[in-house]
Formats: structure tokens, C-alpha cells, sequence
């Protein structure tokens, strides 16, 4: 597993909204998790599409820029423990997605 992430938004400048200003990747799943200064949070996964870098979700649940994003793995010997993605935004909020509810 590992984790890349791009350097945080200086005060004061102007990103493209399109820019990715955090990346998380889970190469045993096949999966991409990707934020952006547009406040929103995508989700790649290659695990059962025939083309690489399908997007599966583009979930909007920040009002400003998400800086941050990261991933718990969920434990294969708990069902009750699901796979988790964390953002965090600019807005002041921090959101937790259920990723197994993605799927």
C-alpha cells in the first residue's frame, strides 16, 4: 500500500478547481482515491471494469477545498469493520465515507 499525496494549497493562491490536491492509493484493490480544490472527493476502482482508471463515484460533500484524504483499510476478519475514506476541507468539515457502501 501507498500513499501519495500532493503539498497543500498556499494562502492566497489560485488553484485550477480541477487540480487533485491529495491522492491515496490501494494497489492491492486496484483502487485510486483522489480530492481536488473543487470540494470534491473521487474514487477510481479497476478491480472489475475491463479499463484502467474508471471512475466509479464522484462524491460533493465539502463546500470548499478538500485538502486531504485517507484511507483504513477494512479488517477481513470483522465484517463490522468496513473500509473507511476520510476528507477534509477548507469549509472546516471532515467528512467519512463508507467506501464498502461504494461498492
Amino acid at each position: 500500500m501507498k500513499k501519495f499525496r500532493k503539498s497543500k494549497k498556499k494562502k492566497g493562491s489560485q488553484k485550477d478547481k480541477d487540480d487533485i490536491s491529495s491522492l491515496y492509493y490501494w494497489g492491492d484493490k486496484n483502487i485510486l482515491i483522489s480530492s481536488s480544490w473543487d470540494g470534491r472527493v473521487r474514487l477510481y476502482d479497476d478491480s472489475t471494469a475491463d479499463q484502467e482508471g474508471t471512475k466509479r463515484y464522484t462524491m460533493k460533500k465539502h463546500e470548499d477545498s478538500v485538502n486531504f484524504i485517507d484511507f483504513k483499510e477494512s479488517n477481513p476478519d470483522d465484517p463490522q469493520d468496513p473500509p473507511l475514506c476520510a476528507s477534509c476541507s477548507d469549509d472546516g468539515s471532515v467528512v467519512i465515507y463508507n467506501y464498502g457502501s461504494y461498492r
